[in-house]
Parts: C-alpha cells; sequence; structure tokens
C-alpha cells in the first residue's frame, strides 16, 4: 500500500492510498477457486463448472466485496501510521481500479484537535449531600403504608390539605346547563389521590367545614368526555366534613409483609434511599456544570471550524423555531442571539472534545450489550410502551443516538473519580431552597 498526502491542515487531511491490483486479484481469484468447489449450473455436475465460467458469474461481487475490505483495511493502516485522530467517519473516493495501476482512492478526514493535559487534581468539586431527616423518613412511610391509616374527625376550625379527606356536596355546570356527572353530595373525597381533576382538588385545599365555594375550572383538552374537553365549567361545593390522616405510630408485622421487607429497619434505608435518588439527577448536573465551568475558564485551545459551525447549525434552528412563542428570545435583536449562541456552540464543542479525549485515554467505550441493557430497562419501565420502545430502538440510528450521552456519563465518572471533591451537607429543605436560588 502506498500512501500520499494531498493536504495537511490544522484540521483537515487529505491522502491518495493506492492498492496494488495484485493484491486484490489474489484474494478475488481465492474466493472464486472456493466457490467452484460447490458451484452448481445446468449441464455440469456441483463442483465441476469451468474456472471461467464460475469467474464470470461470481467475479464481479467478489471483486466488489474485495475492494470494500481493502479500502476498509487501508482506511485503518492509514490512521494509525499517521496517528490520526478523526473526529468523524472519513470521506473516500474511488478515483481508478485497473490491472496497471491498482487501486487508488482518495481519503480525506476531518480531525480532532491536540488537546492539552488537563491536570485534574487541581480541580475541586462541591458534592451536596442530602441529610434525610426522621421526619421525612416518616411521612413517607405514612404514604406508602396509606391503606393501614386511619382518618381522625378535625376540629371546626382546620383548614383542608392534601391528604386529608373531605366530604362534600357539589354541582357543576357548563354555559348554565347540568353535565353527565355534574352534581352528588355527602361524597367523600381525598385530596390529592387524582380521583377529581386536580385543579378541583386544589380549591378544596384550606377550606373549613361548612364553608360553601364557587369556582371555574377548565376541563382539559384530552378530557374523556370529549363534549366537555377545554369547556369552562362553575362548580359550587359545600363541605360538610374534613378528617385527617392519623400518622403511624408503630409498623407491624402485616403492614411489613404487604411491603416484602424483614424489619422496619430495612423499610427506613429503602425509603432513605429514595429520597437521596430524587435530588440526585439534579445534584450531578450541579457538579457537571461546576467541572465544565471550570475547565472553560482554565483551558482553551482551537476549536474545528467545521465542528463549530455544524453544533451552531442545530442550535439556530431550534432558536429561529421558538422565537416567536418564546418570551426570553422574542425581545432580544438577531445580533445579540447570534453572539450567545456561538458562545454557546464554542463551549460546548469545547467540552465534547474534551470529554471524548478523557473516554480515549482511559478506554472508556460503550458496548452494544450495555445499550441493549439500558433499552431493557426503560422498555421494561414502561410496560405499556414496551413494545414501542423496543420497536424504536431496532433500527440502528435511534440506537447510536443514544450511545454519545451514555459515553459522556461514563467519560463523567472517570473526571470526577480524579478531582477533589468537597462535600457539602444539606437538610431536604436546605436543599430545595438553594434550588430555588440557583434557578
Amino acid at each position: 500500500m502506498q500512501i500520499q498526502e494531498i493536504k495537511n491542515e490544522r484540521f483537515f487531511k487529505e491522502y491518495k492510498v493506492t492498492i496494488p491490483f495484485h493484491q486484490i486479484n489474489e484474494k478475488v481469484e481465492e474466493r472464486v477457486a472456493e466457490a467452484a468447489k460447490t458451484f452448481r449450473m445446468p449441464g455440469f455436475r456441483e463442483g465441476k463448472v469451468p474456472l471461467s465460467i464460475v469467474r464470470q458469474k461470481v467475479g464481479k461481487e467478489e471483486t466488489g466485496r474485495q475492494i470494500q475490505e481493502h479500502v476498509s483495511s487501508s482506511i485503518g493502516e492509514l490512521i494509525e501510521s499517521k496517528n490520526l485522530n478523526p473526529s468523524s467517519k472519513p470521506n473516500v473516493e474511488i478515483e481508478s481500479f485497473d490491472e496497471e495501476n491498482g487501486l487508488c482512492i482518495k481519503v480525506s478526514f476531518e480531525v480532532l484537535p491536540e488537546l492539552p493535559e488537563i491536570k485534574w487534581e487541581e480541580f475541586e468539586i462541591e458534592k451536596i449531600n442530602i441529610n434525610i431527616s426522621d421526619d421525612e423518613i416518616k411521612k413517607t412511610k405514612d404514604v406508602l403504608l396509606r391503606e393501614f391509616r386511619k382518618y381522625a374527625k378535625t376540629k371546626d376550625d382546620y383548614a383542608a390539605k392534601m391528604g386529608d379527606k373531605v366530604n362534600i356536596d357539589f354541582h357543576g355546570q357548563v354555559d348554565g346547563k347540568d353535565f353527565d356527572g355534574n352534581s352528588s353530595t355527602d361524597m367523600d373525597l381525598v385530596l390529592g389521590e387524582g380521583y377529581f381533576l386536580e385543579d378541583f382538588e386544589k380549591q378544596l385545599v384550606g377550606c373549613k367545614v361548612g364553608e360553601e365555594k364557587s369556582f371555574e375550572l377548565i376541563f382539559p383538552k384530552d378530557y374523556p368526555q370529549e363534549d366537555l374537553a377545554s369547556k369552562t365549567a362553575v362548580f359550587k361545593v359545600k363541605v360538610n366534613q374534613i378528617m385527617e390522616l392519623e400518622p403511624i405510630q408503630e409498623v407491624d408485622a402485616e403492614m411489613l409483609k404487604k411491603l416484602g421487607l424483614e424489619s422496619e429497619a430495612r423499610l427506613d434505608e429503602l425509603i432513605k434511599q429514595k429520597l437521596n435518588m430524587d435530588s440526585m439527577h439534579a445534584i450531578r448536573t450541579m457538579m457537571k456544570k461546576e467541572l465544565f465551568d471550570q475547565i472553560d475558564a482554565k483551558y482553551d485551545f482551537e476549536l474545528p471550524n467545521k465542528m463549530v459551525e455544524q453544533d451552531f447549525d442545530i442550535i439556530w434552528k431550534e432558536v429561529e423555531k421558538n422565537k416567536e412563542t418564546d418570551e426570553n428570545l422574542k425581545n432580544r435583536t438577531e445580533e445579540d442571539l447570534l453572539a450567545e449562541y456561538k458562545k454557546i456552540s464554542k463551549r460546548r464543542v469545547k467540552l465534547g472534545l474534551v470529554l471524548a479525549d478523557v473516554s480515549r485515554r482511559n478506554q472508556v467505550n460503550v458496548s452494544d450489550e450495555e445499550l441493549q441493557n439500558i433499552i431493557e430497562i426503560q422498555a421494561n419501565q414502561n410496560p405499556q410502551l414496551k413494545h414501542k420502545i423496543l420497536e424504536f430502538y431496532r433500527n440502528s440510528e435511534n440506537l447510536e443516538k443514544i450511545r454519545g450521552p451514555i459515553l459522556e456519563e461514563k467519560a463523567l465518572d472517570v473526571i470526577l473519580s480524579k478531582v477533589t471533591i468537597k462535600n457539602k451537607d444539606m437538610t431536604s429543605e436546605e436543599f430545595i431552597d438553594f434550588m430555588k436560588q440557583n434557578k
């Protein structure tokens, strides 16, 4: 194989590769001879068809196959011999194939820049640890064991809250007319269980025994009763009684058996894990942003213009699509938006290159088996959509779309294992306030 350099630019390389004719032809002849052993044709016994005829029948197809195989292997040799780091699949153009000149191909690459060595030990990232209080565990336990709880009568000045059982009379009309299911008397309703529309139940929060209330409610556009969808109803409600859920004083064997657990300690442990899981994604996102901000500030290197332009085009299409409806975009000049989103594209490409470099240096990859396991988990979490999810990912393009984000998260794990982690303890309430302040 001969390699001739045509272009050697900062982020673009082009080569002419020549593979001798005999190298390909010998492989073709081997395959033709192999095929001749079992080749069938009317008028001949199996395996007795003349080689020249077999060559006419299968030679062209086999030549094409051998050209493709040699092109693929020669590109691999080229990348290795020139120590290239392509940013995408190479562009390949077959210029000629004949006995005198062999197979001549032109191969061009967009290549990634050489990144500076990042000293991860110099980074310090804050990690928030949520301290789950006994009160939070108790409240969650009460919800899990709701069917074992009892209701207690409240005082007259008690204001209803979510979780309470209220007894009500109600009457509703749309355009001054009754509709199916528009009224009831002496009906029990547990607020927050979703038996009624959420907006209806919210109107009862804060009400007291004996209170009468009128309010408007708009039925959802996808409401099952099509004649009520998107319609405005006027309801009149009277609260007859409010019962408050009593907290569970003791978790007994019957309750644990219902949950499939051996002890209350194990139940508390699982509740704590669940409450921590609820905040884990937000904490990781914050750590990721802090890390990326530090990388962006501390390290600078030249970026391939083509990669930045491609990323910007993707973002800008979304901006133009949402410009008329998004208040944050509507009142800004195009000049300001262009400047901001070009800056965002440069940052995204820079960080993407850093993560790709970490993956390469640490041999991080996502196997097909890992992808299939993740898809199975996602499908099993949505039983009603399982078939559609599995069908969607049978398309290889859709499958590849999730490989990148998974690889990014695995590279992030590698980085976080090398940086200094500064732990900060917070209660759940403190964390919620912190998130509100840092929106």
